[in-house]
C-alpha cells in the first residue's frame, strides 16, 4: 500500500511554527475533523464498527508532516495474562510529541489490551494503545 500526502488547505503554518507543540496540536486537530467508524468486525465478533489503526494513520501523517510534529512511542510496562483459549496482553505506553521547529514536547499516557492465542498480543495492545491516543489527543 503506498500512502500519498495531499497539500492540507490553508491552515496557518507559520502560527503552528512559532507556538510550539500545544499550538501545532490545536491545529491538526482542527484540520483532521472527524474520522468515521468505516470497518466492521467478523460477525462471530459482534459486527460491531470500529476505526482500525490504519484509519489513524492516514488521518494523521499529512497533518504531522504539515506542522512538523513527530510522534515517539515507549513501552513503560507490558503484562501478559495467560487464560484457558487465549493471552491477554496490557501495554502502558507514553508517546511523546516532538514539535521539530521549535523543539517543545508533550507527554500522553495510554493504556492498550490486546488479545490473541499466539505471538500478536503485542502488537494488538499497542495499536489499541495508539489509537487511544490518537483519538484522545486529536
Amino acid at each position: 500500500m503506498t500512502a500519498t500526502v495531499e497539500a492540507l488547505p490553508n491552515t496557518s503554518v507559520k502560527g503552528a511554527m512559532l507556538h510550539g507543540i500545544e499550538h501545532a496540536v490545536h491545529c491538526i486537530t482542527r484540520d483532521i475533523g472527524a474520522v468515521g467508524k468505516d470497518q466492521r468486525a467478523p460477525e462471530a465478533m459482534g459486527s460491531f464498527k470500529f476505526r482500525g489503526i490504519d484509519d489513524a494513520l492516514a488521518a494523521l501523517r499529512p497533518h504531522l508532516l504539515h506542522y512538523g510534529v513527530n510522534i515517539a512511542p515507549y513501552v513503560l510496562e507490558s503484562d501478559v495474562m495467560i487464560t484457558a483459549n487465549s493471552a491477554l496482553t496490557t501495554v502502558r505506553c507514553e508517546y511523546l510529541l516532538t514539535h521539530a521547529e521549535t523543539g517543545t514536547s508533550k507527554k500522553c499516557c495510554v493504556i492498550g489490551q490486546g488479545a490473541d492465542r499466539q505471538d500478536k498480543g503485542s502488537g494488538k495492545a499497542m495499536s489499541s494503545a495508539f489509537k487511544s491516543f490518537v483519538w484522545q489527543t486529536f
